[in-house]
């Protein structure tokens, strides 16, 4: 079996070589390269032909200093070759690349995405001629504004472990793609993306050249061990309740709540006109935030809630608060659970108390059918719980289209994976939401798409192409049987009110190109399934973009022709639910109505389907509620669903709440005024731990000052090894402090001084208790800790205004004997500046 990925390592070069992603080349452990690709493509940007981050790669180790990486698609346009051959100084790496088509197309190749920290000073030179990094807070604006080298054959710099430089044989470009560059790869990075642009390929002349890159420098710093004791004080009140803050978005529709005349509340309540339907939901959303202890008593504050007719769209609500009552009305029954979750989360804690603002909200969303695509998977259950609890029904989403065929569907034994959900969690991951009032609506790919059917090589002579399976053959009626066999078995099973039967993108990989086949199978699949649909007696959902011809929408319009896409139209039943996918990052609805206008006309029903991008999700929403059509937020994140995924790509779910904020409020706010809002309301919704309304006894290390409520000694920081500054090459990279406590909880103020990548490691905090025990906590860049400099959220914890973050550690019921800090980054400047134990 031929690897994906390969490492090889000396010191002090070591590079790795992975399909997809390409090179990664270090120096002492500090990232010099992080990443590079190429792609094959038209001139006029109109059809791409390979991309190299979309598709495989065969990577091989040749010899001990050899990496060799070949690819080539199936229908032969596109080969070539790549040799990444290391000596004691560097790193050598030849390009081959063939083109086998009719006519010259052009290729985008990136050389090396240079990870700009390894420039600490911010100087390079191009071709002899110095240069300078922008600092982080000025970088910005298009391609043009963001270049340092235009056309460059050499590119070097130098830092605290020697000189870095880059030759090529062909000239080159260097530009920033830092903070505000809007592609997924550069997102969450510190890259410099160095590379050619608009390379000439064609049949009769290959494309080769030859990249260098030598690396003077020295063998990382020597780890060391250190010991630090502190004098543990015992204080009554180590922690005492930090204020929280109401969640105010969506933004209603009236807003007359005022805060300033706010009551004061205890938890006590009493329901003066019987019983509220749905009350649970409202003491949940509260105890996710605050952790109130509520008590029905006929002293407390009263409560009424019920459906009323209030000239409200529909899920629309009105609360109203004074001093002797708190209403919740609904103008439906989703308008009452909404109207209660919304109050849970108007409550505010400041000064120890719960606090109710006095007034009246209003909320009539514009929007009808508001959903989120989510895939699933075996820790799918869970997280989506949390998630949807915490966040997402509280905020106004009513529906979820759950990707499902990675399940451990009976109809396909032998082709499971990891990735496979139990089909038990699956039915109860569907009872779950439709307890919260939110419609689940299972997607299972049903033409294209279909790797999953034919994982472990099964089922391959129901592929298109066997050679490269990805789309089902319509026209063997096996192919089709078998997704009948599936459907019936998730029908039986999830009991769903709409099915979605995928069908975008059917022709991405293992077809020739050929329109009129496409559609000749298009027209055979889709009125099979609809048939299906019709006798399961439920609507059905597609994606649409197979059925938009070029100029039909902004994007996403993959029908070939306008009469190729008009014939496959023409065979979906009137009345179908269209999600219509179109990610163009553009503020203007205007830019979004076409498609919306043509799928009505046709007698569809659409959906505005977005993705991350803000721009995107303005505009299009926007033209949604012009057009009368529902959203769904669309996630890549991945092909599983749990939490992980949420923190690695946070800037997607923190989207959904941005789309919502638009769909429900109708505002036309631009993106950039409200996505920062979005991604603090995720955070601290699902993250944020619920506020304690009581004071907390336990030790701290000396007297010092609080910290969102903690109280930390004011000892100095204990400071890690950074082999680019001068001043901390020698430091420790494992510090080890002797605690000998018993307690509940741990709390770290922590940081970095050298802006990262989000998710590199920075440290691993470890616990250790008697009888051996150990809890082993990691600490990721942009998870759980930043540089005061760089002001993007950080995602699981909670950050002062020094910038730090505030990390808690479950303690063992033992009791902890000494606590090790270990970093993990040669480079990172990891510090922690202050430690308190909460008892239990």
């Amino acid at each position: 079996m031929i690897p994906v990925s390969v490492l090889v390592q000396a010191t002090p070069i070591d590079f790795s070589v992975v399909s997809g992603r390409g090179l990664t080349l270090k120096m002492a452990g500090v990232p010099i390269v992080r990443g590079t690709w190429f792609q094959y493509y038209e001139a006029d940007w109109s059809r791409g032909y390979y991309s190299s981050a979309g598709q495989t790669q065969k990577v091989a180790q040749r010899d001990a200093n050899t990496v060799e990486v070949t690819f080539r698609t199936s229908n032969g346009l596109v080969s070539g070759k790549q040799t990444y051959r290391r000596s004691a100084t560097g790193l050598e790496v030849t390009y081959h690349f063939e083109w086998a088509g009719e006519k010259p197309v052009k290729i985008e190749c990136g050389i090396g995405q240079v990870w700009a920290p390894a420039i600490p000073n911010r100087q390079f030179s191009a071709d002899g001629i110095p240069g300078e990094i922008k600092k982080l807070e000025d970088v910005g604006g298009e391609v043009p504004a963001r270049t340092y080298v235009k056309e460059g054959k050499r590119f070097a710099f130098r830092n605290g472990l020697g000189e870095v430089r880059l030759e090529s044989d062909l000239p080159f470009t260097v530009f920033d793609a830092r903070k505000g560059y809007a592609q997924e790869w550069a997102e969450g990075k510190q890259l410099l993306w160095a590379g050619q642009l608009g390379l000439d390929i064609s049949n009769e002349k290959p494309l080769d050249f030859t990249v260098r890159w030598s690396l003077d420098g020295k063998s990382a710093y020597p780890a060391t061990t250190a010991t630090r004791s502190f004098d543990w004080k015992r204080e009554p009140s180590v922690e005492v309740p930090a204020d929280r803050a109401p969640i105010r978005i969506p933004l209603p529709s009236k807003d007359e709540l005022n805060y300033e005349k706010a009551i004061t509340w205890n938890g006590r309540f009493r329901l003066t006109k019987g019983e509220i339907p749905y009350w649970s939901d409202f003491p949940r959303t509260l105890n996710n935030r605050i952790d109130a202890k509520l008590m029905q008593d006929r002293t407390g504050l009263a409560f009424e809630g019920r459906v009323s007719e209030l000239g409200l769209n529909a899920g629309g609500f009105r609360i109203t608060i004074n001093p002797e009552r708190v209403q919740v009305l609904g103008q439906d029954v989703e308008g009452l659970r909404s109207g209660l979750m919304r109050l849970g989360l108007l409550i505010a804690f400041q000064g120890g108390q719960m606090r109710l603002p006095v007034g009246s909200l209003e909320v009539s969303p514009k929007i009808d059918w508001r959903g989120v695509h989510l895939f699933v998977g075996p820790q799918a259950r869970p997280f989506q719980k949390q998630l949807w609890e915490r966040v997402l029904r509280p905020l106004g989403f009513n529906k979820v289209v759950l990707q499902c065929e990675q399940t451990q569907w009976d109809a396909l034994k032998g082709a499971w994976s990891g990735l496979s959900m139990p089909k038990q969690e699956l039915k109860q991951l569907f009872d779950n939401y439709r307890a919260i009032g939110v419609e689940p609506i299972p997607l299972i790919q049903s033409f294209g798409h279909a790797e999953w059917l034919f994982r472990n090589g099964k089922n391959l002579e129901l592929a298109y192409n066997p050679a490269e399976p990805y789309s089902i053959d319509p026209r063997k009626p096996a192919a089709r049987e078998m997704m009948a066999r599936i459907w019936r078995e998730a029908v039986d099973l999830l009991q769903p009110r709409t099915i979605h039967f995928g069908l975008d993108e059917v022709d991405m990989r293992g077809f020739e190109h050929n329109p009129r086949l496409v559609t000749e199978l298009w027209n055979i699949q889709i009125p099979f399934l609809q048939n299906l649909a019709e006798k399961f007696g439920l609507p059905n959902m597609l994606w649409g973009d197979k059925c938009l011809g070029p100029g039909e929408a902004p994007d996403a319009a993959l029908g070939d022709s306008k009469a190729e896409a008009a014939s496959r139209r023409a065979v979906i039943r009137k009345g179908t639910w269209i999600t219509d996918w179109h990610y163009k990052p553009d503020e203007r609805p205007s830019v979004f109505l076409p498609p919306l206008k043509l799928w009505k006309k046709e007698g569809m029903k659409p959906i505005a389907a977005t993705w991350y991008r803000p721009e995107n999700i303005r505009g299009f929403t926007l033209a949604a509620i012009e057009e009368g059509a529902g959203i769904l937020q669309t996630t890549w994140a991945g092909y599983e669903s749990n939490e992980e995924g949420l923190i690695k790509s946070f800037n997607q779910f923190s989207a959904m709440v941005l789309a919502l904020d638009y769909a429900v409020s109708g505002r036309t706010d631009s993106s950039a005024s409200l996505m920062g809002g979005a991604s603090e309301a995720l955070r601290t919704l699902y993250f944020d731990r619920p506020v304690m309304t009581t004071p907390a006894a336990g030790w701290t290390t000396g007297s010092g000052e609080r910290t969102q409520g903690v109280l930390f000694g004011r000892q100095s920081p204990i400071l890690f090894q950074s082999v680019l500054d001068e001043t901390r090459k020698n430091l420790p990279t494992v510090v080890e402090i002797p605690v000998n406590k018993a307690g509940k909880e741990l709390i770290l103020k922590l940081g970095a001084e050298l802006v990262g990548d989000d998710g590199d490691d920075l440290a691993v905090i470890e616990l250790v208790g008697k009888n051996g025990f150990k809890t082993v906590v990691p600490v990721r860049y942009g998870w759980q800790a930043r540089a005061s400099n760089d002001n993007a959220p950080v995602i699981t914890t909670t950050r002062t205004k020094s910038g730090e973050s505030l990390l808690r550690i479950p303690l063992p019921t033992g009791g902890v004997t000494k606590l090790r800090l270990v970093s993990k980054s040669s480079y990172a400047g990891f510090f922690v500046s202050g430690l308190a134990l909460v008892s239990r």
